[in-house]
């Protein structure tokens, strides 16, 4: 599987973990924390794939990658309305996390989107990494 696949099945599988993480809040369970972890680190280790892919497909995936934050950040947000307290707690941590990396990815987005035949270099992913280690390392 090249890059872009790769970092794509990323953003999947990172949806799909919020989705069981809903599906388990509706069924009246408790909220499996390691769901979550699993959601942020996919998200992650999508958007470390982004130096590697061709410069059209990193573009797309950056403001996928944007997109599916902002959702999951909402979507926590919601669910923690209505959630117990100790609920509440967790699902305002991980919500927060998304925000921060969400944030963190829209300014590589508008920093720098760039057009066939430029290349993002290893200084500026680095740079961009810099400027929210916690969110380019993982949000965590």
């Amino acid at each position: 599987m090249n890059g872009e696949g790769k970092a794509e099945l990323r953003i999947e599988f990172s949806a799909a973990r919020l989705r069981d993480v809903v599906s388990e809040l509706q069924r009246g369970e408790d909220i499996d924390e390691d769901l979550l972890r699993e959601m942020l680190e996919e998200a992650r280790l999508a958007v470390d794939d982004f130096e590697n892919l061709p410069v059209s497909s990193r573009n797309l995936l950056a403001m996928r990658a944007a997109h599916l934050n902002e959702y999951q950040r909402e979507t926590l947000d919601r669910l923690q309305k209505s959630a117990s307290a100790s609920q509440r707690k967790v699902l305002i941590r991980y919500r927060d996390s998304c925000g921060r990396r969400g944030e963190w990815v829209r300014e590589i987005i508008g920093d720098r989107v760039i057009s066939p035949g430029e290349q993002w270099t290893p200084g500026e992913m680095k740079r961009w990494r810099e400027k929210r280690p916690d969110c380019g390392g993982g949000c965590r």
